[in-house]
């Protein structure tokens, strides 16, 4: 006799076959590490290669973000080969009101970002797109905190950006290898 374990585990095991079958065949469809492997040395190295400008509070923090990503902490490229511009745009919604004083007490910040990504020796554009990320944060009836409260979603959101930016450019450096 076989008990309901026995026939568990055998399903457990057939699936966990299956998965790792598939896996094993992920390898020869082209999916492969973007920042790391054979070709992802080349994505980083173009990534060091890449001069960033922001205007702008909110801008200079994606700027920050971008330079310290993309060249691993060592700063701005000497020779830069590339130039990425961003542009953002801020908006601030009241999504809570106290009932007592009909006060905002909740915000939303909402920051997008239109980036271009340029050869500085053609001036020839490259790759754009654009990115967004909300951040929220409460309102109290203290000025400094409610001015600190709103820049530190700012950042939150600055960071979020600034991370689906890097991705992007990441990617297209990895489908079109630089010399």
């Amino acid at each position: 006799m076989s008990s309901p374990e026995t026939g568990a585990r055998r399903g457990v095991l057939a699936l966990s076959l299956l998965a790792a079958l598939a896996l094993a065949g992920c390898t020869s469809t082209g999916i492969r590490p973007l920042y790391g492997g054979a070709a992802g040395g080349e994505t980083v190295a173009a990534l060091r290669e890449v001069q960033v400008a922001s205007p702008g509070r909110i801008g200079q923090q994606i700027r920050n973000e971008l330079v310290f990503a993309f060249s691993g902490g060592a700063g701005e490229p000497i020779r830069p080969r590339w130039r990425l511009d961003v542009t953002t745009n801020a908006v601030d919604t009241a999504v809570g009101l106290d009932r007592y004083t009909n006060i905002a007490s909740a915000h939303l910040g909402q920051v997008s970002a239109d980036w271009v990504l340029t050869e500085i020796a053609t001036g020839r554009t490259l790759a754009n797109g654009s990115s967004f990320a909300n951040a929220a944060y409460d309102y109290s009836q203290q000025r400094f905190a409610d001015v600190r409260a709103k820049r530190d979603a700012e950042n939150r959101a600055a960071g979020a950006i600034a991370l689906d930016i890097r991705t992007k450019i990441a990617v297209w450096f990895a489908e079109h290898p630089t010399p």
